[in-house]
């Protein structure tokens, strides 16, 4: 009876092993979805292609933008929303460039694609040149997502 029961298991073992399919993905877990733009950073990418608006400017116009958006199951950007704005102007400015965004691949849990929500915050700065009496605009970005993956790992 033992034999049989050992010879079936194997069986089933060697079965399973044989009709894998190559493509499929058996990964355990999580997966974070990767950056496309030219292999840069998001915060990188975010950083070097917003354009402080000039009116903003003028008007000494400081804050921080939070945007959120999800990467579909495809790596494309959907359902850009900004959590907290500072002026419209700016805020589009933020949204503008967001919508720029592609992912080479979404966040994978268990082998399988999935939908994934993404916050960052871009900080918008003048700077005091006093050598040419002008003012520098700034923008610094911080990936809230990353941060909070890092933080629920240690744990």
């Amino acid at each position: 009876m033992k034999k049989i029961f050992l010879f079936s298991l194997m069986f089933l073992v060697f079965q399973t092993i044989g009709s894998q399919n190559k493509d499929t993905i058996y990964e355990i877990g999580y997966i974070k979805p990767e950056i496309m733009p030219f292999k840069e950073g998001l915060c990188d990418f975010m950083c070097n292609n917003i354009i402080y608006p000039i009116m903003a400017v003028k008007d000494n116009i400081q804050g921080t933008v939070i945007i959120e958006f999800y990467i579909d199951k495809t790596g494309f950007t959907t359902n850009h929303k900004i959590i907290r704005g500072v002026r419209e102007d700016v805020n589009n400015e933020v949204l503008r460039v967001a919508k720029l965004l592609i992912f080479d691949s979404p966040a994978y849990l268990r082998g399988n694609p999935i939908q994934e929500k993404y916050l960052l915050a871009l900080s918008f700065s003048l700077v005091n040149n006093i050598s040419n009496c002008n003012v520098s605009p700034n923008v610094k970005c911080e990936d809230l997502y990353s941060h909070w993956y890092k933080n629920s790992k240690k744990r």
